[in-house]
């Protein structure tokens, strides 16, 4: 979900740019909390987004998809000999900037508002509606890439599962119920059914479970959607997984320390994420790609009713061996409220400060 719209006046980076002969269209936009917004097209999941942070010359962010997924990272800068946007894309897993990418105005904002714009009024309004639509169809062209994964997995891969996972995953059904069908497909024969409360263990990839037989009295078998679309199109669970399990272990005034049960998974990464309980659909990723079971979580706004939660990526083998991402297993949102805004004599009697770090020394010293 895109944020609120800030009222000063745009940066230059504010406005829609064009790049591949104008094939392709990202959009920058101002946020409320006077960072910058990156939204734009992704060859394999459609449409990223992203918050853009200033890193020396460069706008640096992560972007994700819509469902989450972090694809990889963006950096811009603007060229101010002919007004152009410069961009460089890494993909998750890699250490390189890939090739300079230059970009130019669709519909130059900030000029407009100067009265210096280079194009009439109906050519610019053509402009943008061009770049609305070809927005429209990535937006739409992700939806139905998502729907189909949904409806059907396209290679599934049994005979990995059990070199993937170290043991099968408990899941309990949430929902009323769940059909459980031959092939990881919806057009596939159902093979039986689960009820609310059933607690079923298997082997998860992608949005379907390949059961454990002999789970129940009635040795079900085949495979099981974890998840399914509401009508409002966000995806929610309809299998929900024992594990990962995330604690609050402690939290302070700014930071809070974290801690979560492991996958029984062979390679497996770990994603925190936060956001307000005033705000939830505004979630940050503090921690990223982290293999150990706890993180401590800084910069967060004091005295502020929080949630936590912690995502789990599990791969076919690491990602720096070339492991594709097999299954995505999400925990709960754990609550908890940052303590006060420290004044400088209570801060000098503490043994930790308000970022959660010891007196004196490092948390890894």
């Amino acid at each position: 979900t895109s944020p609120p719209e800030a009222h000063d006046p745009p940066p230059r980076e504010v406005g829609r740019w064009t790049y591949s002969a104008k094939t392709l269209v990202y959009e920058i936009r101002p946020t409320a909390r006077g960072s910058l917004w990156f939204q734009g097209p992704h060859s394999r999941v459609g449409l990223v987004t992203g918050e853009l942070v200033c890193r020396g010359r460069w706008l640096q962010g992560e972007l994700a998809a819509p469902g989450g997924e972090l694809v990889g990272r963006i950096r811009i800068a603007y060229d101010e000999r002919d007004g152009t946007m410069v961009s460089n894309f890494q993909s998750m897993g890699r250490t390189e900037w890939g090739k300079d990418t230059v970009a130019t105005r669709v519909l130059d904002t900030v000029a407009g508002s100067r009265g210096v714009s280079e194009r009439s009024r109906r050519g610019a309004a053509a402009e943008d509606a061009a770049a609305a639509a070809r927005m429209a169809e990535q937006v739409a062209a992700q939806k139905a890439k998502e729907a189909a994964q949904l409806d059907t997995l396209m290679d599934p891969r049994p005979a990995l599962m059990t070199k993937v996972y170290t043991a099968p995953v408990k899941f309990t059904v949430v929902v009323a119920s769940v059909v459980v069908r031959l092939r990881p497909s919806s057009a596939a024969p159902q093979t039986g059914m689960l009820r609310f409360g059933d607690e079923v263990s298997g082997w998860q990839q992608g949005h379907w479970l390949k059961l454990r037989e002999g789970t129940r009295a009635d040795d079900l078998h085949g495979w099981a959607l974890v998840r399914s679309e509401e009508p409002n199109g966000c995806l929610r669970n309809d299998l929900d997984a024992h594990c990962p399990k995330l604690r609050i272990k402690r939290i302070f005034s700014e930071a809070a320390i974290v801690e979560w049960e492991p996958m029984p998974a062979s390679a497996v990464e770990y994603r925190v994420e936060w956001s307000t309980q005033d705000d939830p659909e505004d979630v940050h990723v503090p921690v990223d790609r982290e293999r150990m079971l706890m993180a401590r979580v800084h910069d967060l706004p004091a005295d502020t009713m929080l949630r936590f939660r912690v995502v789990a990526r599990v791969y076919t083998e690491p990602m720096e061996d070339g492991g594709d991402l097999f299954a995505e297993f999400s925990s709960s949102w754990e609550e908890g409220e940052t303590d006060p805004v420290i004044d400088e004599i209570t801060e000098s009697n503490l043994c930790l400060d308000p970022l959660a770090n010891f007196r004196g020394r490092c948390m890894d010293c």
